[in-house]
């Protein structure tokens, strides 16, 4: 009797072979078992996925409302100053006695990281900077101010 190795979503099934009819009968219930395994195991992930989502996507929906913001901010800097700001951080500081636009605060994305800046904007065509973040989780996925209206 030879023993093989079935791996699967980090099972592990030990099944016979050139074994007797009882031992092909076990061998079709560890088949089955298994099969039944591989399908929970897949809905738990599903479940998993869909739970993990739910708060990112309200995350995601926070950090577009704030891309908003910070885009407002940004024009009202250059309406003030003449031009963009040459980083994000001159936001939240004093200009001509006036207060922050924004408090330091609002240049951290939902996830804790700071916004990224462009101020040469190549996703806005050059119209304005780019604001972005990038969501984790998400492969490498963006939000950006190019994409909020």
């Amino acid at each position: 009797m030879r023993w093989f190795y079935i791996g699967c979503t980090g099972l592990v099934v030990l099944v016979a072979s050139g074994c007797s009819g009882a031992d092909k009968e076990e061998n079709a219930r560890l088949k089955a078992e298994l099969e039944s395994a591989k399908a929970e195991v897949k809905k738990l992930r599903e479940e998993l996925a869909r739970l993990q989502g739910e708060p990112t996507e309200g995350k995601v929906a926070a950090a577009k409302v704030q891309l908003r913001d910070l885009t407002k901010a940004l024009d009202a800097f250059r309406l003030a100053a003449g031009a963009y700001p040459a980083d994000l951080q001159a936001l939240a500081q004093p200009q001509d006695d006036r207060a922050p636009l924004v408090q330091v605060s609002a240049l951290v994305d939902p996830w804790g990281q700071p916004y990224q800046y462009d101020p040469l904007g190549p996703e806005n065509q050059g119209k304005r900077p780019d604001v972005w973040t990038v969501r984790p989780g998400g492969n490498g996925t963006k939000i950006g101010n190019w994409m909020v209206k």
